[in-house]
């Protein structure tokens, strides 16, 4: 009996011992963290919000925040950009400079934010907002070949993703796919916007 009770004993204490799971913070409450954030511009929790595209100072300061070392904040920026660049504009040619830039330019951070699941976007319509918005830059930069400033984007992906990991490097190589395939309709778009009208359409 003795012995049964010590038993017991133990097997409680080592349950009781387990570390608990940390339980997962809610969309709600990971928000609520980057709103309060005073280091993070009020111009971009009020393109996070849903403020409409304005263009001003403070706006391309926040376009200029996607270039920052902090990651954890660059989350919140890159989500507060993907929210303005989904908005109809018309001042699209400025805000498009900045979103090709940073894919070009940092490209591990881009890709980063679908890899490791950044919990402030969706990634399904950022994915498909971002391909559009570089598919329309590549064409401003170079309407005769839009298609060579893809090129620049690609080039800069292999050569900072020979060390991370094999699913970086496919979705470098999915963007790139995805958003040649947004050129193509953007020029078919055109041409159809040119044709001459038959008589009756």
């Amino acid at each position: 009996m003795r012995y049964t009770l010590i038993l017991l004993l133990m097997i409680v204490g080592l349950f009781g011992c387990q570390p608990k799971e940390a339980s997962k913070p809610t969309q709600a409450s990971i928000e609520a963290t980057y709103l309060k954030d005073p280091l993070i511009l009020p111009i971009a929790k009020e393109y996070y919000q849903g403020k409409k595209p304005a263009e001003t100072p403070q706006t391309l300061d926040m376009l200029d925040s996607l270039f920052i070392q902090d990651s954890l904040r660059l989350r919140f920026y890159f989500a507060a950009t993907t929210k303005l660049i989904s908005q109809p504009m018309s001042f699209r040619d400025i805000v498009s400079i900045y979103a090709f830039k940073f894919v070009r330019d940092r490209p591990l951070m881009f890709i980063a934010q679908f890899t490791e699941e950044n919990p402030l976007i969706n990634s399904n319509d950022a994915w498909g907002v971002w391909c559009l918005n570089i598919a329309y830059e590549a064409m401003q930069k170079n309407p005769n070949d839009p298609f060579s400033e893809l090129n620049a984007i690609e080039t800069s992906m292999k050569n900072r993703f020979r060390t991370v990991s094999v699913n970086a490097m496919e979705m470098g190589g999915t963007f790139i796919e995805n958003t040649r395939a947004k050129i193509i309709k953007l020029q078919h778009d055109q041409k159809q916007d040119l044709a001459p009208q038959k008589d009756g359409e």
